[in-house]
């Protein structure tokens, strides 16, 4: 466990906070990142491919794909070889990207029920997460 398990606990507290003050753009925002963050923990302390962050970025570049594509496509791989299913957490990631996107860069308001629905989707793959790998 490193200093990224506690970014992602810290980003689900703040999305919850943003979304009490009415700030929902940014609490789905931190509600997504707060997934990333919980993978880049899980590829760096409960896999064995990277030997560090160097290591793991280093080979995310090498491969031309996109950061968080990398990763959401090495953990659906790891998700796939413990016989778990990939493809709810790959389509759930996906659907909060996609959310995420429209928070950050479209030109719409963000309602309070995409605010909520972002934090429920958020923890699920969350614990999902934890659950399959033994976080």
């Amino acid at each position: 466990m490193g200093v990224l398990l506690d970014k992602s606990e810290n980003s689900v507290s703040a999305a919850e906070l943003l979304h009490q003050e009415t700030y929902y753009a940014t609490s789905v925002h931190c509600s997504y990142y707060s997934c990333l963050q919980l993978m880049k923990d899980i590829v760096l302390y409960y896999c064995e491919d990277f030997d560090n962050d160097e290591d793991f970025d280093y080979q995310q570049k090498e491969s031309k794909t996109p950061s968080h594509e990398f990763l959401i496509n090495y953990i659906n791989k790891k998700l796939n070889e413990k016989n778990m299913d990939f493809r709810k957490f790959n389509r759930s990631i996906n659907e909060l990207k996609r959310k995420r996107v429209e928070a950050d860069y479209k030109e719409i308001v963000i309602m309070e029920s995409v605010s909520k629905w972002a934090m429920e989707k958020s923890g699920e793959v969350n614990t999902e997460l934890k659950t399959s790998f033994e976080v």
